[in-house]
């Protein structure tokens, strides 16, 4: 097939198993014309249904209810905030949930939150609309409540740690311009000829899968979506397969520090998230990362129209042909290993080592991982092709020569490298071969070893600016017995 047919192929299978159906529109513009009615117009759909990136099934809707001017008038407006004591968010709510609920009588159930009003029709795993009140502010934003820019799941999870409080829920209002984002969405859409939101689909479904796995996956995908739509506006020709794929290339980078300011407030970030999050919270997410460029590769090379949704499945559900990606806690113990309790803030001594054993503290390094770096490995032997250790399905045979190479590195130079060889396994402890050392990189971001004993041995790559390291990254070396 030729590359045009595969990203047909691609485009095809985003539109026919991820877009929302037909039926699913027609319903939610149903159920949205008739509490519009309802609000006399004084709502407008928000987050991503509104900005068409959503996927199916569609289980919620933002609407924003801009308040009438009669409660508005009772406002004071601070200069960068509304004065939460001039408003009575409480009698609001329960108001307007007390007159949906006579309109919708028994055919919907109204849950008044501290923050908006729910609207469920059926159980709460069915699809409900979330009704979040606003105040106009300038250049046509709105002053919303600070929940009002987390997904609907996450929003109503704090609902119910704040209802269990024993606190009573504070409430602050935050600028945000939800309209400017669904023109934004809009406009880069069709520059790329309708491929940003099927990309936005792709990668927010393979995000959502990683949640389904484990909980502990705190990619939000709000920032996926806008990592995508940057991606787009300096590339507006590439196809959905290339800015998918470029969108994990880029995930280490993305994952260092916030990129994307707020529309609303360009002193705050949309990803500021990412500056709470701790080394084993962005392991975990880079841990899933190298398993979907394999697949995403598989796709841009298959033969079939099959095998183009075969490599899209295994892609989105995190797999490989071996089965479901290794649990998060062995491959964060795998990272870990030689620089064990390691925060961004620093490291704390490694309490066990073998006698030979090397770790960075012994040459008086510490550890403030602040960029990233990834490292592979060529893997050859007499009579054989040549490979690339990642993405290896099979442990390596005795007696083939491997080149440990760094493939990507964000820190700005100038900086040195430092690798550590770490031997496991009955075998080399045996005959005392057992290998941890740390040695000095030759300059040329590369290591050359070969595969002697059976075990599941590792290599780790340090990048070191200053006297601290700044960067680090592992890759398994698993040896079999034959």
């Amino acid at each position: 097939m030729t590359v045009s047919d595969i990203n047909t192929l691609v485009e095809s299978y985003i539109r026919e198993h991820l877009s929302p159906t037909d039926i699913e529109q027609a319903e939610i513009s149903r159920r949205y014309n008739q509490l519009q009615d309802f609000l006399a117009g004084h709502t407008f759909q928000s987050g991503s249904y509104a900005r068409r990136t959503s996927s199916t099934p569609v289980n919620d809707l933002d609407v924003i209810y801009q308040l009438p001017d009669e409660v508005i008038k009772t406002l004071r407006l601070a200069e960068a905030a509304i004065d939460p004591a001039k408003l009575d968010i409480k009698r609001i709510i329960e108001s307007l949930a007390q007159e949906l609920h006579d309109f919708y009588g028994t055919s919907a159930t109204i849950k008044p939150q501290p923050h908006s009003v729910g609207i469920y029709f059926g159980s709460e795993d069915d699809f409900s609309i979330d009704v979040v009140p606003a105040v106009p502010a300038d250049n046509s934003m709105f002053w919303v409540p600070e929940t009002a820019h987390l997904s609907i799941h996450n929003r109503r999870q704090i609902y119910e740690q704040l209802i269990k409080s024993a606190q009573p829920p504070s409430l602050n209002w935050i600028k945000s311009d939800p309209k400017g984002y669904i023109q934004e969405a809009t406009t880069v859409d069709d520059q790329s000829g309708g491929k940003l939101r099927k990309t936005v689909k792709l990668v927010k479904r393979w995000r959502w899968y990683c949640k389904q796995q484990d909980d502990r996956f705190l990619l939000k995908s709000f920032h996926a979506e806008i990592a995508v739509t940057g991606y787009f506006k300096t590339h507006p020709g590439s196809t959905c397969l290339e800015a998918a794929r470029s969108f994990f290339v880029r995930l280490p980078e993305l994952l260092e520090r916030p990129h994307f300011p707020d529309r609303a407030d360009e002193s705050k970030f949309i990803d500021q998230y990412l500056e709470k999050l701790t080394l084993q919270e962005k392991v975990l997410i880079l841990s899933k990362q190298q398993r979907a460029q394999d697949a995403l590769t598989a796709v841009a090379t298959a033969d079939t129209p099959q095998t183009v949704a075969d490599a899209l499945r295994i892609f989105l559900r995190g797999e490989s042909k071996t089965g479901i990606i290794q649990p998060f806690q062995r491959v964060l113990d795998k990272v870990t290993r030689s620089f064990q309790q390691v925060f961004v803030k620093g490291i704390r001594p490694v309490q066990a080592r073998e006698a030979n054993e090397q770790f960075l503290t012994d040459f008086g390094i510490i550890t403030n991982l602040q960029y990233s770096v990834r490292i592979n490995a060529n893997v050859t032997q007499d009579g054989f092709r040549p490979f690339k250790l990642l993405g290896s399905r099979f442990p390596l045979k005795k007696y083939k020569s491997l080149e440990f190479i760094v493939e990507y590195c964000s820190v700005p130079e100038p900086y040195e490298i430092k690798w550590k060889v770490k031997n496991t396994g009955a075998e080399a402890r045996r005959i005392g071969q057992l290998r941890g050392e740390i040695y000095d990189d030759d300059g040329y971001r590369r290591r050359k070893e070969s595969t002697k004993y059976w075990g599941n041995h590792y290599v780790e790559c340090y990048v070191i600016k200053n006297g601290v390291c700044v960067a680090a990254d592992h890759i398994d070396v698993d040896i079999g017995k034959n």
